[in-house]
């Protein structure tokens, strides 16, 4: 009966994973999925528990599997050990997952009828591909086209398993098994062949969207690149064997950025992850996670030279080697591995006091084990629900949810950023009120205090992220004028978020837009130029990141108007619009700028610049934000 039950619920984890999604998270896709598959492996460790204590056995199958998945265990212990950045972010994404898949393959080394438990899998693989074949298809087709379908499945890009090639991956893979069977089982052969036609189909039109130019067109980076970030990765004798850690790959990529990928549509992206799935292992868990996941390839490799599920296997290896995994990829491999091979589990009998003792300690330690890993998902349901309040506009309510979800699970860091954002807008909105008295006053900077002491907690918490820099820097530049010293601040932290994202060209305009502001309200002349020189500075930099950069070429042109250098803000301004894509609006208002300059230039007029026959790329011109009116009242007092 036990054996029954962990049977159906293998089946049906397997069934479910690919295509199950809800809106209870922020995360539509990874979250629920990671929720299902824990929940999943914890009610099996428990019914093995009262197995072990009903049978007063210890049951598990011998195979060459077990060091293998021990070894992986034991090296992303050491990583969530030595790394301490970024720990509370993997134990809520994919640390926990790479921690639990051991387990899950151990416990289905455990189950009895063979033939059966295989059986019900590989049904379960083949309808989850069934269906997913199905919905890409229609997806593609019409149901993106339905208004009164959800707003987020309005777009061709809507898949079950949140990536389209993640959705391809495992069409081909189900393919394959379906090819397999067909061969070598009695399976329904109607149920196997509309599989594979409807897989094929499925996968054909997929591929053809993801070509160049398509809508489906891939966003990844390229092999080199990512190999690049990878090698930088293990400079140091501590990130050589552990890595950067398992959440902290963007961190790594913003950190070392190649040059190259300024050149790409991925100039101004924030990847969680390299091309490859090994390679992502190399940067983030270094040689131990990545050795101990090619052994067990190699393992599963050698075993499946003598099995029929070679070719899925070999799939789904070549799917890890050459593609980002994701959940359902993952639970794939693992599941394959332990299949791979006919076993028959082996008993070894207990006392009446140690089978007692042995139940008690693993049922209890799972619970407790699965309540810590259920806090993260309650907090990602209060930021769900914050998301809804805030598009209600009901700021109560966003800044409560925000104190439940940083209550539950508080070393996130990405939860405090979001309040710092609540608590500031809330400081705006407040200060806009006609009137205020002197509790108003108090309440503003409390709420401004607040925001930038959220942001300092989420630096402590990841402080090699350029992100969290950002942030302080951005709500320092909105308190010029409101509070003293914070010109100098946000000079501050842009400095250091610069130094962590040396390579980001948008990062040099904002901070050149800055000094810009800054010369904009400046009245002493020699003042302005000097903070005129340190913007320009920064504009220069980001073209030399990037040479198409619109944007920068027309921040540079509007420093050299103010600064009254107009030959030089004519030749910027003309490379502006060289690339700018001629059918946008910031095209003809670039145009009539460009004429405005032209015009302050003194007789003679030089020569015109001849501007290089550059591709036209669509591209968005603006300075920066103008800096606020001081809030009424006395100015606002920081704590550096």
């Amino acid at each position: 009966m036990v054996n029954n039950i962990s049977r159906y619920i293998f089946s049906t984890l397997i069934f479910l994973t690919p295509i199950f999604f809800w809106t209870l998270t922020p995360n539509f896709y990874a979250t629920p999925k990671q929720l299902l598959f824990i929940l999943a492996t914890s009610l099996l460790l428990v019914i093995y528990g009262i197995r072990i204590y009903s049978t007063r056995s210890f049951i598990l199958a011998k195979s060459g599997l077990i060091l293998p998945l021990i070894v992986f265990f034991f090296s992303i212990i050491l990583n969530l050990i030595f790394v301490q950045e970024g720990r509370a972010e993997a134990l809520t994404g994919k640390g926990s997952i790479l921690l639990t898949l051991p387990f899950f393959t151990l416990l289905l080394l455990t189950q009895s009828h063979y033939a059966k438990l295989i059986s019900s899998i590989k049904v379960a693989i083949l309808s989850s591909t069934l269906i997913l074949a199905i919905h890409s298809l229609l997806q593609l087709t019409y149901l993106h086209t339905l208004p009164s379908l959800p707003l987020y499945m309005q777009t061709i890009s809507f898949t079950l398993t949140g990536s389209f090639l993640a959705t391809l991956t495992l069409l081909i893979i189900g393919a394959s098994l379906a090819v397999v069977e067909i061969k070598h089982t009695e399976f329904n052969k109607y149920f196997l062949f509309s599989t594979l036609l409807i897989s094929i189909i499925s996968s054909v039109a997929i591929i053809s969207l993801m070509l160049p130019g398509g809508s489906l067109e891939l966003a990844m980076i390229p092999y080199i690149e990512s190999w690049s970030i990878a090698l930088d990765a293990l400079k140091s004798s501590r990130t050589l064997f552990v890595g950067v850690g398992i959440a902290n790959f963007s961190s790594l990529y913003t950190s070392v950025k190649p040059l190259t990928l300024n050149l790409t549509s991925l100039w101004n992206t924030l990847p969680q992850n390299g091309s490859s799935e090994i390679i992502t292992m190399l940067a983030t868990t270094g040689l131990t996670g990545t050795f101990s996941l090619i052994y067990l390839i190699l393992k599963g490799l050698t075993t499946s030279l003598k099995s029929h599920l070679s070719l899925p296997f070999i799939l789904t290896v070549l799917a890890i080697i050459f593609t980002p995994a994701s959940l359902p990829l993952y639970l794939l491999f693992f599941t394959l591995l332990a299949i791979l091979k006919p076993f028959e589990p082996q008993s070894y009998s207990l006392t009446t006091s140690s089978s007692w003792i042995a139940s008690f300690i693993l049922i209890v330690s799972t619970l407790v084990l699965s309540y810590f890993l259920a806090l993260p998902f309650i907090s990602e349901f209060y930021m769900r629900q914050a998301q809804l309040a805030l598009a209600k506009n009901d700021g109560k309510l966003v800044y409560e949810h925000h104190l439940s979800a940083i209550r539950f699970y508080p070393n996130i860091s990405n939860y405090h950023l979001s309040l710092a954002d609540v608590n500031f807008n809330l400081a705006s909105s407040l200060s806009q009120k006609k009137d205020l008295n002197q509790l108003d006053r108090d309440n503003i900077s409390a709420l401004v205090q607040q925001s930038i002491q959220e942001v300092k907690i989420a630096i402590n918490l990841r402080p090699n992220s350029s992100t969290g820099w950002v942030t302080l820097a951005k709500i320092y530049r909105n308190l010029i004028g409101v509070a003293e010293g914070s010109e100098q601040f946000a000079i501050q932290a842009y400095s250091q978020a610069i130094s962590l994202d040396p390579a980001n060209p948008n990062l040099r305009v904002e901070f050149g837009g800055l000094f810009y502001q800054l010369a904009q309200n400046e009245e002493n002349p020699e003042s302005r130029n000097t903070q005129l020189a340190r913007g320009v500075q920064e504009f220069q930099v980001a073209i030399k990141l990037k040479k198409d950069y619109a944007n920068a070429y027309y921040n540079l042109a509007k420093s050299f108007e103010l600064a009254m250098i107009y030959p030089e803000a004519s030749t910027a301004m003309q490379q502006a619009i060289s690339y700018t894509s001629p059918d946008t609006p910031d095209y003809q208002k670039a145009i009539a700028e460009l004429e405005i300059i032209k015009s302050k230039i003194p007789k003679p007029t030089p020569a015109p610049v001849q501007t290089p026959a550059e591709p036209q790329v669509e591209q968005t011109l603006s300075t920066g934000e103008p800096l606020p009116s001081p809030i009424p009242g006395e100015l606002i007092e920081l704590d550096n």
